[in-house]
């Protein structure tokens, strides 16, 4: 279903608009600053001391955070703002593209350092051994990962992507006449799955560091009670 009607999905008030693109504004710049000052301290001063695959990871993340902030949510403040889209079409497919990329590379890499985390909690004499290069190849493959559902969806119809009016941003409705409803279904099926994943993964691997954490003041505890 598309939301390009004005009349229907549109924000008409003026004040509410300008609301929410200040608050929109407002996100974006605390996002450039803060993923910014992650990315210069961690690369230039080695200031997050932490293991090195960590590291890597968390940057990975502000990179993508990054490039969702300047193609997605910058945007969205400026659609606002004008009350249509006014930035070509070449910016739009970017903004659906890397919103829903970064979205699913963000997810994978939140899995990743928390399933790294546990790891090294667990087996802290071989996780000496982790390789920053492993990192960088495994950050690196779930990127390439991240673009093939925006790529295939592109890529099945490309006149999908279009203006919304419902989030003021660039969004995807494929054709009736493209997608058949098993092709939908799949793809949907798809992604909610590889978003579930991550989660899951996020989940367990935390659960797990809550649970080794407190054996561990436990028996903290109990050698000192001895």
């Amino acid at each position: 279903m598309k939301y390009d009607n004005y009349t229907l999905y549109g924000i008409h008030n003026r004040t509410e608009r300008q609301l929410l693109s200040g608050y929109k504004s407002l996100i974006s710049i605390s996002c450039l600053v803060g993923d910014t000052l992650i990315l210069i301290g961690s690369l230039r001063y080695n200031a997050i001391k932490l293991h090195k695959i960590l590291v890597i990871f968390i940057q990975y993340i502000a990179v993508a955070d990054l490039m969702l902030t300047v193609f997605n949510i910058l945007p969205g403040a400026v659609s606002l703002a004008t009350d249509d889209w006014i930035l070509g079409d070449l910016l739009c497919y970017l903004g659906f593209f890397l919103n829903v990329s970064s979205a699913t590379l963000v997810s994978q890499l939140m899995s990743a350092l928390a399933l790294s985390k546990m790891l090294i909690v667990k087996y802290p004499l071989r996780a000496i051994g982790f390789s920053g290069k492993a990192a960088h190849l495994a950050a690196c493959g779930m990127w390439v990962y991240s673009f093939i559902f925006p790529l295939a969806a592109i890529a099945k119809d490309e006149g999908g992507v279009y203006f919304s009016y419902m989030v003021y941003n660039c969004d995807y409705s494929g054709s009736k006449d493209i997608w058949t409803p098993a092709g939908r279904a799949i793809y949907s099926i798809a992604v909610g799955l590889s978003m579930l994943t991550s989660t899951v993964i996020t989940l367990v691997s935390s659960v797990m560091l809550i649970v080794m954490a407190k054996r561990v003041a436990d028996r903290g505890l109990q050698c000192r009670e001895s």
